[in-house]
């Protein structure tokens, strides 16, 4: 059976100033995936910096301690050339159409960013309701495209090269549905029934 895989949330601080250089939720995270995520996110001297955690240099190749879920691994970077990057400013645009749907700054420029900007706004497919009657707007599955590659959450985005904004191009699912509940039942539904036989 294959094992699931090991999701770590990361925090990179800066070792003189306690600056927040970088957040991400990383996969089996090595090291050298802590560097090049701080490298992707535009932080100058992530190849030659220090990473330490408690105080103690890791070598590239080791993974991250295992926190356990909803626990972060910090990280600290020690180096005189750390900064933190730039705002990145985004433009989401329909895939199909083209048309400017989203505007956003973003602090650091992770997708996740991102996400949940696009989630805060409200935004939803152009010309589809997005919240009906005074109903709440709703909350769309989205795949988020740079190009023609699929954008994960962890991954940073950039200003354009003539320093204009990203632009992200963005593929409408189906609206999040809010469960309804269910009536309750006069039958039970566990395991503690007289038809023990059914039980696993």
């Amino acid at each position: 059976m294959r094992a699931a895989a090991t999701r770590v949330n990361v925090e990179v601080h800066a070792v003189r100033t306690g600056t927040v250089l970088l957040k991400a939720e990383l996969i089996h995270p090595t090291m050298a995936r802590v560097r090049q995520a701080l490298e992707n996110a535009g932080v100058s001297g992530s190849m030659e910096a220090k990473l330490l955690i408690d105080g103690q240099e890791l070598e590239d190749s080791q993974l991250l301690p295992d926190f356990g879920k909803g626990h972060t691994a910090v990280v600290q970077f020690a180096t005189e050339a750390a900064r933190l990057p730039e705002s990145v400013q985004v433009e989401v645009r329909e895939a199909m159409t083209g048309e400017l749907v989203h505007q956003a700054t973003l602090r650091i420029g992770l997708v996740s960013e991102l996400r949940a900007s696009l989630a805060q706004a409200s935004v939803g497919p152009v010309g589809r309701p997005d919240g009906t009657d005074g109903a709440p707007a709703r909350e769309w599955d989205v795949t988020l495209l740079l190009g023609e590659v699929v954008l994960q959450s962890d991954e940073c985005l950039r200003c354009g090269e003539d320093g204009g904004p990203a632009v992200v191009h963005v593929v409408w699912g189906e609206a999040k549905k809010t469960p309804t509940p269910r009536p309750a039942s006069s039958r039970s539904s566990g395991c503690w029934s007289s038809q023990m036989q059914d039980c696993v």
